[in-house]
């Protein structure tokens, strides 16, 4: 089994120097829910479809920070990005 580096810690509280002040806190945030996040579909990542991909994902990092891949070609990303860039 594989040993975590979070898991080699015996911390029980945390520092104040990772602790904001009440006075600069964020507050409280009002945050939009949605049924789901964005899903690509880079199954055609190398065709003619690519520009569209791309503002799709433009798109969704904008909106949302973030957003799930779906058809991926390699499993490796090194490979990946080697193929398609």
């Amino acid at each position: 089994m594989e040993i975590l580096v979070s898991s080699r810690c015996n911390l029980q509280s945390l520092s104040e120097k990772y602790i904001f002040p009440e006075e600069i806190r964020p507050g409280k945030v009002a945050i939009a829910l949605c049924e789901s996040i964005p899903v690509i579909d880079l199954g055609d990542i190398a065709g003619q479809n690519r520009a569209n991909i791309a503002q799709e994902i433009l798109k969704a990092s904008q909106e949302f920070g973030f957003f799930q891949v779906s058809n991926l070609l390699s499993n490796n990303p090194i490979q990946f990005y080697v193929k398609y860039h």
